[in-house]
């Protein structure tokens, strides 16, 4: 199987068949295009996330950004800790410190965990599980009509094409000037999504939202479409994405639409011109770059430079994320 979040075929054949909902309390579950499961219990809204990573801030900040598209902000932390025998206590140790500094920075309890310690780990892995509470899930698919605007916010690539650079710097300078190649580097702090909240919640008919992550752009796209069961039209052109992150990726002959997003989001909404607008104003990137469509169809429209459309492509199912065609463990 490729690196990276399960294919969807295999995940909705091996996985997604065989969970059965029986808790009347659950509203929403495991599913493509899911981000996160939102239980109501006694009225109120608990919303859990889960995210993977070799680094633990990636990890860390999946699975808020999973949280943040459900429209609240997480509270808790559970963290597993998945070490190989050879790794020292020390490390162990660092890592924990780190976990404090995270749960400091953004207000989050660590509530427990697991520490399990495997020669079958050939590198030391962690899973974080958020929980947060919530008056109002931002949700409404049943609202979701075709010429509804898809906005995105954040960059295309913006984390993969961070990792690629700063794993493979040396490489890099064989091209670019190392002047050019700090300048794209991101801080970051950019790739959590929980600032986001405040603009959202001031803005009106929000339908879905869907973090952008492995598999980037392209298979967030995917994901999205399949789970509000409707198609797209994307604009090419109007997707937002910075030209240090198109480069890069042309010198590993890699996708930057298929690499790793995180940092990024897409927002189903009945008229973007307010989350837009709520967004730049905060010196985001953000662009409305397409509309949802009256059949099934999953379009990227590309035009030349005079906006005449040239061509019409329909998207495929992600397999896997391209940033593994460049560094081994993310």
């Amino acid at each position: 199987m490729e690196s990276g979040s399960l294919e969807e075929l295999k995940l909705t054949r091996s996985v997604i068949k065989h969970i059965q909902k029986k808790d009347k309390s659950l509203q929403q579950g495991t599913g493509v295009g899911d981000d996160y499961s939102h239980y109501n219990i006694d009225d109120k809204n608990l919303v859990f996330a889960s995210a993977v990573s070799a680094d633990m801030y990636i990890a860390w900040v999946k699975a808020i950004n999973n949280i943040v598209v459900s429209g609240a902000k997480p509270f808790g932390a559970m963290i597993t800790v998945l070490l190989n025998n050879e790794t020292e206590e020390k490390l162990l140790k660092k890592y924990m410190e780190l976990a404090n500094k995270l749960a400091d920075k953004y207000n989050i309890q660590i509530m427990g965990g697991h520490t399990q310690v495997s020669p079958v780990y050939k590198s030391d892995s962690f899973c974080i599980t958020m929980v947060a509470e919530t008056k109002d899930v931002i949700r409404n698919i049943k609202e979701i009509k075709p010429d509804c605007d898809i906005v995105m916010v954040g960059n295309a690539g913006c984390m993969g094409s961070d990792l690629i650079l700063k794993h493979k710097e040396d490489e890099l300078r064989e091209r670019f000037a190392s002047s050019y190649l700090d300048e794209q580097k991101i801080n970051a702090s950019n790739y959590c999504l929980n600032e986001y909240i405040e603009i959202i919640k001031k803005c009106k008919d929000i339908y879905y939202m869907h973090d952008i992550s492995t598999s980037g752009l392209y298979g967030a796209l995917w994901q999205m479409s399949v789970k509000i069961k409707k198609g797209f039209e994307i604009d090419h052109g109007f997707i937002p994405i910075n030209q240090g992150t198109i480069e890069i990726s042309e010198f590993f002959n890699i996708n930057p639409y298929l690499l790793d997003g995180t940092g990024a989001m897409l927002v189903i909404v009945k008229d973007a011109a307010e989350l837009v607008e709520k967004f730049e104003n905060a010196k985001i990137p953000v662009a409305s770059i397409g509309k949802i469509t009256d059949n099934h169809d999953k379009v990227i429209l590309y035009h030349d430079a005079d906006y005449n459309k040239i061509e019409k492509r329909f998207l495929t199912p992600a397999k896997g994320d391209e940033i593994y065609k460049v560094l081994t463990v993310v």
